[in-house]
């Protein structure tokens, strides 16, 4: 029997795995020979057929172990997320891994906990990152824009000159990496943009595409004598909705218009490839990298005032109590007496004299859609459909381009019109599709997963709610959110509910939206910005005109899966900008006290969420020295000495101790304990 029989042998017999000394043990291997024992354990690990788990080796076929994506947290440890479940990654156990990698990791079940031990990454999520070139402990490193990855090790010294602090492109090199170019100084307008790019690899510019109109298949009705308008944020450019409304004896007559872009954008030219591989729009402060060129996202297909333009129309009657009755959909064209603004609106409906003197041929359109808008709302809540009141920033800029403040974004009602109006022309185009039997692509939103609603409970017992034993419905999460409603725990309330969802994601099949409370969900109002539904506006075509489906379902499903990638990863850019913006917005205001809500308790400490800006920073254990505090239960943390709580949901009064610009990381100090004192300026390493 040879060496690698005889060592497959013991494994076998030793399912838990052995040290290389037992292994020799068990072998009767003699000394001396200790280096071929060596040399064919590795043998065997190497092609797969044994695995190293620490420092003992076991059988592949007796270890459990799978095949995820890794995700990686703030908070150092993260997650393997497998079609199988999603297993946590202690610090201890992520080797190299970084967020997104595909790995090989074996799963260790100890008692009821179940956690992930990576053994190898299987294929690097990229091959380049961009980031701040710090210098730290005498070494050279990137430390990258998106904050979930590790900084990295500078293989070598660019030769071109590069400052502490500055933005450059890297790429990667195994564990290390290599600086490729320069970005430049990232306090410079739209430096952090141009490295929020150059990380996620976007190329914002566009290739030389010539147009290449369809020809049309059906009559378009024209609309062009009707009142019709659309109705946006006072920034936007790309107009892909316009709407138009009338009384009728039993509710409302409501014509939702969309820009027809499929007319431009034919499937398979080079275009339509380009759209598809951006997937959507991406959206920053100042600045936007649209799917579509500028000739078709601001000029030709969008909806601009007093042009002619090619548009879908979805009309609907919709009854007083907010139930659509009945719907048509067909090709059409129309031409916007106004570019209305959610503001202007919204004015309008509050009694503004002024705008309503200007705007007095749409005044009586927008007091029928405000009717039509409630009467939607109230049956959709009725249906148990879930709505989450979170604010969120608005950056507030001189004529130069500096940050001059940060103020949560209002919202009024003018906004709720248009959802309104826009869900209930994506349900009746999910239920057309369906009816005829068409394949396309849904936006779905499963369910969420019953320990993530066992850990919600929890949090919600600590404040006297109480959720429902057995299924839960999405009405039941409305009902709580509603209760918490005007109470001091309101806003954590909905991030815990929130947080208790899984994300909306696209699909070829019709799996429901259960946030929503809908059995059948698409995207079709959005075709300038988004993907998918470019894809369902060419469906739609094809079943009005009776053709074969555009699309089979495996392809559907393969532009489904890439359009949830490019949308998180928008979502991810998006977030990162303001995040940072923030954190520079607040690097003179050390020493100054906020309020805040704690959103969170880690065994290293508080999340606390500061009210004023919206932004989340970390009040560090290490750093309440008088105190050593215990985390029981993951809600709350309690002082040895003193007895002092702090829980999740309570309000904090706390000092910004410091800044980590490169990782961009608040520090916060709680006031109580600093009565009496000055805040300091902290500098960390």
């Amino acid at each position: 029997m040879g060496w690698r029989d005889s060592i497959l042998k013991v494994l076998k017999r030793n399912k838990k795995g052995l040290t290389l000394r037992q292994l020799r043990d068990q072998l009767g291997v003699k000394k001396g020979k200790e280096k071929t024992l060596r040399r064919e354990i590795n043998s065997l690990v190497k092609c797969g057929v044994a695995v190293k788990v620490g420092k003992k080796y076991m059988l592949s076929s007796q270890a459990d172990i799978i095949q995820g994506k890794f995700e990686d947290t703030h908070f150092g440890y993260g997650f393997l997320i497998t079609p199988k479940g999603d297993y946590f990654v202690p610090r201890r156990f992520k080797r190299d891994a970084m967020h997104g990698d595909l790995v090989e990791a074996l799963i260790l079940r100890r008692g009821a906990r179940t956690e992930a031990r990576i053994l190898r990454v299987v294929e690097r999520k990229r091959k380049k990152v961009a980031g701040f070139f710090v210098w730290e402990r005498k070494m050279p490193v990137v430390v990258p824009v998106e904050r979930k990855l590790p900084e990295i090790e500078v293989k070598k010294i660019p030769q071109e000159p590069v400052i502490q602090g500055q933005l450059v492109e890297a790429e990667l090199s195994g564990k290390k990496c290599v600086v490729k170019r320069v970005i430049g100084d990232p306090n410079e307008p739209g430096k952090d943009i141009e490295a929020i790019l150059a990380h996620y690899d976007i190329n914002p510019d566009f290739p030389e595409i010539k147009l290449e109109e369809e020809k049309d298949k059906l009559k378009r009705k024209d609309l062009r004598g009707e009142v019709i308008f659309t109705i946006d944020g006072d920034t936007a450019k790309d107009f892909d909705d316009a709407v138009s409304i009338r009384k009728t004896k039993n509710g409302y007559k409501l014509g939702v218009h969309i820009a027809d872009v499929s007319h431009y954008v034919r499937k398979g030219t080079l275009l339509d490839g380009e759209a598809e591989r951006r997937g959507n729009s991406i959206y920053f402060p100042e600045r936007a990298v649209p799917m579509l060129p500028p000739v078709l996202s601001e000029n030709l297909a969008s909806l601009v005032p007093g042009k002619d333009r090619l548009t879908m129309t979805v009309e609907m009657d919709i009854s007083k109590k907010g139930e659509v009755r009945n719907y048509r959909i067909y090709p059409s064209i129309i031409k916007s007496v106004e570019r209305m603004t959610y503001n202007k609106v919204w004015g309008i409906l509050q009694g503004d004299r002024e705008l309503r003197k200007r705007y007095q041929h749409i005044v009586p359109s927008l007091e029928i859609m405000a009717e039509a808008a409630e009467a939607l709302l109230s049956a959709r809540r009725a249906r148990g459909s879930i709505d989450f009141d979170l604010p969120e920033p608005e950056f507030l800029y001189t004529e130069d381009g500096v940050l001059l403040d940060i103020l949560p974004f209002e919202r009024n009602f003018a906004h709720q019109i248009i959802e309104e109006f826009m869900l209930a022309a994506n349900e009746a185009v999910a239920h057309y599709l369906s009816r005829k039997g068409y394949p396309t692509i849904f936006r779905v939103h499963e369910p969420p997963e019953p320990k993530k609603i066992e850990s919600l409970k929890r949090v919600l017992s600590l404040f006297g709610y109480k959720l429902k034993e057995g299924s839960i419905e999405p009405g039941m999460l409305q009902r709580i959110v509603e209760e918490a409603e005007g109470k001091p725990e309101e806003k954590l309330i909905n991030i815990m509910v929130l947080r208790s969802l899984k994300l909306a994601k696209y699909s070829a099949q019709p799996l429901g939206h259960f946030a929503l409370a809908k059995e059948n969900y698409l995207h079709f109002t959005s075709p300038i910005r988004r993907y998918p539904d470019l894809i369902v506006h060419r469906t739609v075509k094809g079943a009005l005109a009776g053709e074969a489906p555009p699309y089979d379902e495996k392809t559907l499903e393969k532009i489904a899966s890439h359009c949830s990638t490019t949308e998180r990863i928008a979502d991810q850019m998006e977030a990162e900008i303001i995040h940072w913006r923030t954190v520079r917005f607040l690097s003179d205001k050390i020493g100054e006290r906020f309020s805040g809500l704690i959103v969170g308790v880690g065994n290293d400490g508080l999340h606390v969420e500061l009210d004023k800006y919206m932004i989340q920073g970390s009040v560090l254990f290490s750093d309440m020295k008088e105190d050593y505090f215990v985390v029981s239960d993951g809600w709350i943390a309690r002082g040895k000495r003193s007895g002092k709580t702090y829980k999740i949901g309570e309000r904090i009064d706390v000092i910004l101790g410091s800044i980590d610009p490169y990782r961009r990381i608040i520090y916060l100090l709680p006031a109580d304990q600093l009565s009496g004192k000055k805040g300091k300026k902290k500098k960390r390493k």
